[in-house]
């Protein structure tokens, strides 16, 4: 059995839309709700550990600001969630400008890194959420963690591309290994 907390403001993100439903459906788990004054714990309880931590990172997804759609592919064996909170990067009056950097004029940069890096990226509050396969995270974070220490977004881009190019021609040579065998 795992216990979980969190505040007002991420409960209504979780019980929006019937997600505790949705997950139970999803998952052999469930789940119950215990609200507090200004935060409420989720017991979440089933007969393998796994589906119950699957199930944690799914919450914790859903109160980052992810949609259930894309906090669900956690059950996947290869995609993982990373979050990161940005008050490690600045000072609380300089979270707006660097939340302007992830996303960029009209949501180009945060759409570039995610069709780059073939991952979903929120940001809500304080913190940043990534889902997708953890190489992807991987260059995901790295390419934000630039653009958070000043790197010029094209810079950035490019770092991306050929990253993705990389990872591209390992996923080929896996294949044309495996095809040997």
């Amino acid at each position: 059995m795992k216990t979980i907390h969190f505040h007002d403001k991420e409960l209504w993100r979780i019980l929006a839309k019937d997600n505790l439903k949705e997950l139970e459906k999803e998952l052999p788990v469930k789940i119950t709700m215990r609200k507090g004054n200004k935060e409420a714990s989720f017991t979440i309880g089933g007969r393998d550990a796994l589906y119950e931590y699957i199930a944690s990172r799914v919450l914790e997804a859903i109160a980052s600001g992810f949609d259930f759609d894309t906090a669900i592919l956690l059950k996947e064996e290869d995609v993982v969630f990373k979050e990161v909170q940005l008050k490690n990067y600045v000072h609380g009056s300089r979270l707006s400008v660097i939340k302007g950097r992830i996303v960029g004029a009209q949501g180009k940069s945060k759409r570039v890194i995610q069709q780059l890096s073939e991952c979903s990226i929120s940001l809500c509050d304080n913190k940043m959420g990534i889902i997708g396969r953890a190489e992807n995270v991987e260059i995901a974070s790295k390419a934000i963690e630039s653009l958070l220490r000043g790197a010029k977004h094209a810079n950035v881009f490019k770092a991306l591309e050929e990253s993705r190019t990389h990872l591209k021609e390992l996923d080929e040579e896996d294949i044309l290994s495996s095809l040997r065998k």
